[in-house]
């Protein structure tokens, strides 16, 4: 339940010696790499420079950008080729395999760039023709079936063989749109050309062959008279023979056998990425990190001889830390280490028990803390299963959600750090599911007849509203106390901790002994009394810093507590809804055989249809409550988050 503490650490180490050590600093991961000019400046360090970027990032952006162009071809080639089914793209969730990698030594720039274009001259003649081919079987399809597309509209007698350029006479084939016929058949009319129409198209517009003096200028004008030539339509059409009907046949032949010549290619070029696929991607991979080692240039300081790295290190990596960068250098460096100067420019990173760290993700959804607040994602960790559960209400829903969840769990989640908290947030959610739907008796709604182990929401929804507002008032108390905390212990800032929180803190508490008061003995009693005058004292307060102001700001506190209400109303949605694709599963019994298969239907396809829709309602309501109701009470967020220098990838090892 914390951020992890950070070290601001200045590394001074000679110029050529800078490439080794940021190389070095990526494998380890542990460095966050500040901006210098941006956290500094000259002001405070007069005499350095920024650095120039070196001419190596040119040949190796020309290396990158053409390998990984191809690996996106074959890539997309492979996808096509080897498409599958819903099922099949699904098993990847359930039985996931580790990615195959390929191990690199650690090398200078220099002669990584040479070794990658190796790879690539040698790749370009492996596949760089085949994907050309294939690019010009693509353009070549697509010119025939436009030609025997439009032939359709042609008279199926004309000869195209009138068509074509001779060596005095042009013949091509124009569309001419219907409202400029008349004009274009009256004004070549006596010119040294021929207009005959062949066709129309679908819309109506004529198709026209006409002929002209070549070298006559005459096509100019006839393109001002609306008519289009077809380019394309021409350029296939030219040396041809025979009728329409004929050259129609000719151009489908051509058409299959440029499309079984495609499907080889793409089958080829599918199988040779099966082979080298991941050799081509661990290439990619450990060139973008070699060019992310360039970016990282620019937010460096240097002078003539020297370069300062200047970013901060987590306080229990710092020794690590020291042992990397003397090893690097040969002991040419200083190492400066000191405490954070400034705790708001400090980077962040949420250090919390194993099994509280799938939360994080929920937590960074909304905003990292900053380092002056406190880490949320041990309340969260507690309170999201149980609102969850709260909605979803129904212990088989439960049992489904945690099956499944352990299933992605143990597939892909062991291959994916995001789809495991995700699966693992939905782990614990769903068991929390199977004891609340256990509690309110919900096994598919009422479908097993099972009786509740405390009460059913359907017959007494008080009780499910009074403890849901119950835990609005829990859990928007406890974001007052971390208010308060925040304000005194970390900010110093005791006018905010009696007007932003203390106040309110206090209308909470003396609300709360009212209501405690009017269920037990009345509100005219001691505990009564007590409440009272605790929040008259908290509206006082509010008064005090809001000014009238705090009126409608304290209507809107009461809203926060009774927006918990959500719980009892998704609870009511997940069991009301249960229950009528019972009820209609029921009606339909009577049937026969017939009536029992729609039965199946109904039950499977609405229960399901139940389950995802409040499902999902329970994750965004719960999110809700903790990022409106109760973040509201203590926590901005806007934390930066901690970016160290690391290695990237899945199929790219570098052996130091």
């Amino acid at each position: 339940m914390a951020i992890e503490p950070m070290r601001e650490v200045f590394v001074f180490c000679l110029d050529e010696k800078v490439s080794d050590l940021l190389k070095r600093v990526q494998l380890e991961g542990c460095l966050h790499v500040e901006d210098f000019w941006e956290a500094h400046g000259v002001e405070k360090f007069y005499g350095v420079k920024r650095p120039e970027v070196p001419q190596e990032l040119m040949k190796l952006t020309d290396v990158l950008t053409r390998l990984a162009r191809i690996e996106e071809s074959l890539r997309r080639i492979h996808e096509e080729v080897r498409s599958t089914g819903l099922l099949d793209a699904l098993k990847p969730m359930f039985k996931a395999e580790r990615p195959e990698t390929v191990e690199f030594e650690l090398k200078p720039t220099e002669e990584i760039v040479e070794d990658a274009n190796e790879f690539l001259e040698e790749l370009e003649s492996e596949a760089g023709e085949k994907l050309k081919r294939l690019n010009e079987l693509k353009d070549e399809l697509e010119r025939l079936e436009e030609a025997c597309s439009f032939l359709e509209y042609v008279e199926e007698d004309f000869n195209v063989s009138h068509l074509g350029e001779g060596p005095r006479v042009v013949a091509r084939l124009y569309t001419v749109r219907a409202d400029s016929w008349d004009d274009l058949v009256q004004e070549l009319d006596g010119e040294p050309a021929y207009v005959g129409k062949v066709g129309e198209t679908e819309d109506g517009d004529p198709i026209a062959v006409i002929a002209f003096p070549k070298g006559s200028g005459i096509e100019s004008e006839i393109r001002r008279l609306g008519a289009m030539e077809e380019e394309v339509v021409n350029e296939v059409l030219e040396d041809r023979e025979g009728s329409v009907q004929s050259v129609r046949e000719e151009l489908a032949e051509e058409i299959e056998e440029v499309k079984d010549e495609l499907e080889r290619t793409k089958h080829e070029l599918a199988e040779f990425y099966e082979e080298r696929g991941t050799e081509i991607r661990a290439w990619v991979e450990l060139l973008e990190n070699e060019r992310e080692l360039f970016d990282v240039l620019p937010k460096l300081a240097m002078t003539d001889r020297t370069y300062l790295i200047y970013g901060w290190v987590p306080e229990e990596e710092v020794g690590r830390f020291k042992e990397v960068v003397k090893e690097a250098t040969d002991g040419l460096c200083e190492i400066v280490v000191h405490e954070p100067s400034d705790l708001e420019n400090m980077p962040v990173r949420l250090r919390n028990p194993r099994f509280i760290q799938p939360f994080e993700t929920l937590v960074e959804m909304f905003s990292l803390p900053k380092p002056t607040e406190i880490d949320p994602t041990p309340i969260v960790a507690i309170f999201f299963p149980i609102y969850f559960g709260f909605i979803l209400t129904d212990a088989a829903y439960g049992a489904i959600l945690t099956a499944l969840a352990a299933a992605i769990r143990m597939g892909a989640g062991r291959v994916d750090e995001s789809i495991r908290k995700f699966s693992e947030i939905l782990l614990y959610a769903g068991i929390v599911t199977i004891i609340l739907g256990a509690l309110t008796g919900g096994y598919f709604g009422n479908l097993l007849g099972i009786k509740p182990l405390w009460v059913d929401p359907m017959k007494d929804p008080i009780t499910i509203l009074i403890v849901a507002l119950g835990f609005g008032v829990l859990h928007v108390g406890i974001g007052l106390m971390l208010g308060m905390y925040v304000s005194l212990r970390k900010q110093r800032d005791m006018r905010s901790f009696m007007l932003d929180y203390l106040c309110w803190f206090l209308i909470l508490l003396g609300g709360l002994l009212l209501a405690v008061a009017y269920k037990t003995g009345g509100i005219y009693t001691p505990l009564g009394y007590a409440g009272i005058a605790i929040a008259g004292l908290g509206f006082v307060l509010v008064l005090a810093g809001h000014k009238l102001l705090g009126v409608l700001d304290t209507i809107g506190f009461m809203g926060d507590i009774l927006s918990y209400s959500r719980l009892l109303a998704g609870c009511l949605s997940t069991a009301g809804i249960a229950l009528v694709v019972n009820l209609l599963a029921k009606m339909v019994e009577g049937l026969g055989v017939v009536g029992y298969v729609i039965a199946g239907i109904i039950l499977i396809g609405g229960h399901l249809f139940n389950m995802a829709m409040n499902g999902l309602g329970a994750f965004v309501h719960s999110l809700r409550l903790h990022y409106v109701e109760f973040f509201s009470k203590f926590y901005e967020g806007g934390g930066k988050p901690f970016e160290p220098l690391e290695l990237k990838g899945e199929h790219v090892e570098i052996r130091a």
